[in-house]
Formats: structure tokens, sequence, C-alpha cells
């Protein structure tokens, strides 16, 4: 990360990000349920397995 990179330190991690598909099972693709997936699951467990070490 830049911000270690650069100060050696991170004191906070605002892992804030989101989504919301509104639709019934029927209605929601896989696709949607993969972005919905990757965005609320995946991308936080990323950022904060990277801002451990």
């Amino acid at each position: 990360m830049q911000v270690i990179a650069r100060t050696e330190l991170l004191d906070l991690l605002n892992n804030n990000a989101g989504m919301m598909h509104e639709a019934s099972i029927e209605e929601t693709s896989l696709e949607d349920w993969q972005r919905n997936l990757n965005l609320n699951l995946i991308a936080p467990f990323l950022l904060v397995r990277e801002a451990l070490p």
C-alpha cells in the first residue's frame, strides 16, 4: 500500500463501500449476484488482509 510505504504506518482503514441489489431471486442474474458479493464481501476482506501486515 502506498500510504504504508510512505509513512510506515496505517492508523485507520475506513472500509465503507457497499451496494444493495433490490430484486427477487428470480430476477437476479448470476452476474448481478457475483457483483454484489465482490463489492460487499470480497473487497472488504482483501482490504483488511492487505492492511494487516
